[in-house]
């Protein structure tokens, strides 16, 4: 897949791309990546804060954001800065809860340092100590750690279509089969997030839902929300939590806080530490991801060389594509979206089928990425919906879009706010003006 880079989500092709659970859309299905450092389940923490002074936003930057968001689909855009709302900017006239997609995980996983923080649950706890079932085979050494870190080697079928025909989305899970070591590969997954909602019914003893109300949202005054469940009454992990979008900035004040909101510690510090660094050893060759979160480097390189070629060519890509890439052998690129823009004029399709069909649905890089330090973290899911944080300049950001009225809307690659969070940093003011946003 082109792009994550953990700078922005590349266009309708993101492995982290859910369909609604009130649709039928089939997104691509992502392909294990190998890990790119000896796994471990307990890697050195990589802190994303820094003791700098918070820049002010710059309101030009900030202007052109918010006409953006207006033209390209999206329901609300939200931006706190410094503790202080600067703007909650509604663009369509429907109200109430918007799906926040697979932001759904991320949201999960506090629930998961919760239980930890209370000592119901252990983060290398084996699944089969919750579900006997598992206690078999490749299974036995799946850890809960695992499935928060997508590094579990569960079998993820062809997308999301298989799970939302299933009367149990856990049972499902636990019927699966492990096609690869747990802890050798990454493989974004939708049925081990299904499988951390039941075992957060499981350690709190009381629905996910119901748990996640008391220990998370209730602190945070989220009182308005709804959860999808299966057939058997389980909410869904994959996705299926609507949020308000200022309610979903929240989350991303407790994660700038540090696990504290408005004097509360609603999660330990620890945990939100933990889940804001590196999060395994093996990583997807794109991106780095935290617990539950991704994060967004400091800067990011992107090339094709020849070794890169190599792997497409032995893995059986086209060779009418490979001569068709000799353009891209030897650049650098010095951001995701300038990459994806390479690709998207080269191939002439803003979706890039070839692309994925010849490079990472054949389970091969399609790129060598760099990375600089981390300076922050984000969510995202189907839509363009995001949840930034940045905690230098102690800015959180959110971009929430309704389900569209037809698929052709649903399926436009600019409507998903694809750079989304390279807009979000450019926000900030490098101290060249004195046109700074005052927040209200």
């Amino acid at each position: 897949m082109v792009a994550l880079g953990g700078c922005a989500r590349a266009p309708a092709i993101s492995h982290e791309a859910q369909p609604s659970e009130l649709t039928a859309v089939e997104p691509p299905s992502g392909p294990a990546s190998p890990p790119s450092a000896p796994p471990s389940a307990e890697p050195a923490a990589v802190q994303i804060t820094a003791p700098l002074e918070s820049r002010p936003l710059d309101a030009r930057e900030v202007a052109r954001l918010v006409e953006d968001a207006r033209t390209n689909d999206t329901a609300e855009l939200v931006l706190v800065k410094d503790d202080e709302l600067v703007g909650d900017w509604r663009f369509t006239k429907a109200q109430g809860p918007i799906p926040v997609m697979s932001i759904t995980k991320g949201i999960l996983s506090l629930a998961i340092g919760s239980l930890i923080d209370r000592g119901k649950l252990r983060l290398d706890q084996p699944v089969h100590e919750l579900y006997p079932s598992w206690n078999t085979g490749s299974k036995r050494k799946v850890t809960i750690f695992h499935l928060l870190t997508h590094t579990s080697g569960l079998d993820e079928g062809k997308g999301t279509f298989e799970i939302y025909r299933q009367r149990s989305f856990v049972q499902f899970t636990l019927d699966s089969d492990i096609v690869f070591e747990p802890g050798t590969h990454y493989r974004y997954s939708n049925r081990g997030a299904n499988l951390v909602s039941g075992i957060v019914a499981k350690a709190a003893g009381m629905p996910t839902d119901r748990y996640v109300d008391e220990v998370l949202f209730e602190p945070l005054g989220i009182r308005v929300y709804s959860w999808s469940r299966d057939a058997v009454g389980q909410p869904h992990g994959l996705a299926g939590l609507h949020l308000l979008p200022r309610d979903l900035a929240k989350i991303g004040e407790l994660l700038l806080h540090e696990g504290a909101y408005q004097g509360r510690q609603v999660v330990s510090r620890d945990w939100v530490q933990r889940s804001l660094s590196l999060g395994s050893a093996t990583q997807p060759t794109n991106r780095r991801k935290g617990i539950g979160w991704t994060l967004i480097p400091d800067t990011t390189h992107i090339s094709v060389d020849a070794t890169i070629v190599a792997g497409w060519r032995g893995a059986g890509a086209d060779e009418a594509f490979i001569a068709k890439t000799a353009p891209l052998v030897g650049r650098r690129f010095e951001s995701v979206p300038s990459f994806v823009q390479a690709l998207q004029q080269l191939f002439g399709d803003p979706k890039l089928t070839e692309w994925n069909q010849n490079t990472w649905q054949r389970d091969v890089p399609d790129a060598r990425f760099e990375f600089g330090p981390s300076v922050g973290i984000y969510a995202e899911g189907t839509l363009g919906q995001y949840l930034v944080v940045l905690p230098r300049d102690r800015l959180v950001a959110v971009r929430m879009r309704r389900e569209p009225k037809n698929i052709a809307q649903r399926n436009d690659p600019e409507r998903t706010f694809p750079d989304f969070v390279e807009r979000v940093r450019g926000l900030l003011d490098t101290g060249t003006g004195d046109d700074s946003v005052s927040r209200r």
